[in-house]
C-alpha cells in the first residue's frame, strides 16, 4: 500500500519512463511530490510494483536540467499510474523541493540519508 507523506502539488511535466518489458514510454505528469507522482501513460498498461526509471525537465537554481530517478508503479488508476520513488539524487530532489515550495522552505523536513 502506497503511503504518501508528503505534499502533492499539480503540476504538469513531460516524463519517459522506462520499463524494461516494455521499453520506453512517455507521460505527462498530473501531481508530483517529494516521494513520488502520478503519470497520465494514456492506454498503455503496467503491473503494479513494476520497477521504473524516470526522467524529466525541471528549472532549479536557473537551470533546466534532466533528472533521473527510479521507483516502482505503487498504484494503477484511469487518471494514471501511482510511481512512488525509490532512489532519487540530491539535486532532483532539490528541484522538487524548489518546484513544490518555491524559496519559503522553513517548513519543509530536511532529508536524511
Amino acid at each position: 500500500m502506497e503511503k504518501r507523506w508528503n505534499l502533492r502539488k499539480s503540476v504538469v511535466l513531460d516524463v519517459i519512463l522506462n520499463y524494461s518489458g516494455l521499453g520506453l514510454v512517455k507521460g505527462e505528469t498530473k501531481n508530483v511530490g517529494l516521494d513520488g507522482m502520478l503519470v497520465n501513460i494514456g492506454q498503455v498498461i503496467l503491473p503494479l510494483d513494476a520497477k521504473l526509471e524516470l526522467a524529466f525537465r525541471l528549472e532549479f537554481n536557473g537551470e533546466t536540467r534532466l533528472h533521473q530517478v527510479s521507483g516502482y508503479v505503487a498504484h494503477v488508476s484511469k487518471e494514471g499510474i501511482g510511481v512512488m520513488f525509490d532512489s532519487i539524487d540530491n539535486l532532483a530532489y532539490l528541484a522538487l523541493r524548489f518546484l513544490l515550495y518555491g524559496q519559503n522552505q522553513n517548513h519543509v523536513w530536511q532529508r536524511c540519508s
